[in-house]
């Protein structure tokens, strides 16, 4: 293997890497944090159910990317943690409309 091909295949390998370790930034909001945000005018996003959380991250980015699709909304998903029950998450969508 030339010094090249090793480069190449190191950078190869570092790209995978980075990409393996790229997880969910979802905010765990304290209540001083979700007062502020209440404060600039956001409010919870209600789903089909009409309840504000629920238990899947990945029907959240759908809604996400829909609500900030043409900018319409500011939106951010945030996890809403149960204390009771060891490694149970459940998220929620907060949305505020641009102006």
């Amino acid at each position: 293997m030339t010094d090249k091909q090793r480069l190449k295949f190191q950078s190869m390998q570092y790209e995978a890497a980075k990409e393996a370790r790229r997880g969910n930034s979802f905010a765990y909001l304290s209540d001083g944090q979700l007062q502020l945000l209440f404060d600039k005018g956001y409010d919870y996003h209600k789903f089909d159910n009409d309840k504000t959380e629920i238990r899947s991250s990945d029907i959240c980015k759908d809604i996400v990317n829909s609500l900030r699709k043409n900018k319409a909304h500011f939106a951010r998903i945030v996890v809403n943690p149960c204390y009771n029950i060891r490694g149970f998450q459940s998220y929620s969508i907060l949305k505020k409309k641009r102006k």
